[in-house]
């Protein structure tokens, strides 16, 4: 089954501070199934999940129309000793939702939430280990690995 989809993603990330330590990482995320029919998976898109509206699980927002923000400030530690240990410590603030149709979307239904979170640079990659809270009363603990980065699964 065809569909068509218009997706817009982007997220930019600022450092600066002594050795480069401070970071910010902002994102914009929107999708639109662009004949809002609900018979097709691949027109759908998914929230939730650590610093995806942190607080709901992984994947557990779905619809064919979403729209997602996100601020996530972070620092790294333990670069100024011999054997230190790379170590990162931040939070987040994320807003978003998923509509089943266009007829839906609306401002006030928007989930707003947050997180806070410690993570490690292994020689695999990131390491975190985070607890995120949702406007709406859903929140979660996370153990993730890898980056703060992630491609999209169906593409």
């Amino acid at each position: 089954v065809d569909s068509d989809v218009a997706r817009l993603t982007g997220d930019w990330v600022w450092r600066w501070g002594a050795q480069k330590r401070y970071r910010l990482l902002m994102g914009l995320r929107m999708s639109s199934a662009l004949d809002d029919n609900d018979d097709f998976i691949e027109a759908q898109d998914f929230l939730g999940g650590f610093l995806n509206l942190s607080g709901h699980a992984e994947r557990s927002l779905v619809g064919n129309q979403t729209a997602f923000g996100r601020a996530v400030f972070f620092r790294r530690m333990g670069e100024d000793r011999l054997f230190s240990v790379p170590l990162f410590v931040g939070g987040s603030l994320e807003g978003g939702n998923a509509w089943r149709s266009k007829d839906l979307i609306s401002a006030d239904d928007l989930i707003y939430s947050g997180s806070v979170f410690a993570g490690i640079s292994t020689f695999l990659g990131p390491l975190f280990l985070g607890y995120g809270h949702a406007s709406d009363g859903a929140s979660s603990w996370y153990l993730t690995f890898g980056s703060l980065l992630r491609p999209r699964e169906n593409e």
